[in-house]
């Protein structure tokens, strides 16, 4: 019995730290990721506080005016599962539309689009 509680202790204690790592590893894989930061939207919903992705589009040009820290702007906007199709090939997947200014803020590589 106590043998295995400890097994399951540091089993628990394992998948926690690697559930810390992975947490703190989110995005560093581009130059600048210290840099980076997303805005989110609180609300209230009949007492209940919320938060979502979602904020009003203006919002990017008024954070780049007023601070001058914001280097690029790049407003998203989460549309849900959609299918795309390609000639006779569909892929189904979670699709966001994404303003030009991600380019300059994160270098990813894109061969086409």
């Amino acid at each position: 019995m106590n043998l295995s509680g400890l097994a399951t202790g540091m089993a628990v204690a394992l998948l926690i730290g690697l559930w810390v790592r992975y947490q703190l590893s989110y995005d560093r894989f581009f130059a600048g990721y210290e840099r980076a930061c997303q805005v989110r939207f609180n609300y209230s919903d009949h007492g209940v506080i919320r938060n979502q992705t979602e904020v009003c589009l203006p919002l990017g040009d008024a954070l780049k005016k007023d601070i001058p820290e914001v280097e690029h702007v790049a407003p998203v906007f989460d549309i849900g599962q959609q299918v795309m199709v390609v000639k006779d090939k569909r892929i189904y997947g979670d699709v966001q539309y994404v303003g030009g200014g991600i380019f300059a803020g994160v270098p990813f590589c894109v061969v086409g689009g």
